[in-house]
């Protein structure tokens, strides 16, 4: 029995079990904390939406946006309509309203 980084010669063919290994034990890792984050973003949108529906719902919006920007989908108007989301949902949450503290 061989160990992990051990040469195995079939033939002309020399291959190391190391190299292959690495790749997609990183591509594993990655995907499982992709999920988990992914998990923990699903949990906490569910806690919050019964109570505020509202800010969930902008919240929803914006991050579908903020995600499609990663990997270079959104569009100019995505971003600003991602702006208004955020921003709606900040008043909401501050309790502001569309009001400024700072009357001119």
């Amino acid at each position: 029995m061989r160990k992990s980084g051990e040469r195995s010669n079939h033939g002309s063919l020399t291959i190391r079990r190391v190299r292959l290994a690495r790749p997609i034990g990183s591509f594993q890792t990655s995907c499982a904390i992709a999920v988990i984050r992914w998990m923990i973003f699903e949990q906490q949108i569910a806690d919050l939406s019964p109570d505020h529906p509202a800010v969930v719902e902008n919240y929803r919006a914006a991050h579908a946006v903020a995600e499609q920007n990663e990997s270079g989908k959104a569009t100019t108007e995505d971003l600003r309509q991602a702006m208004v989301h955020y921003r709606t949902l900040f008043e909401d949450l501050l309790g502001t309203n569309g009001r400024s503290s700072n009357p001119a």
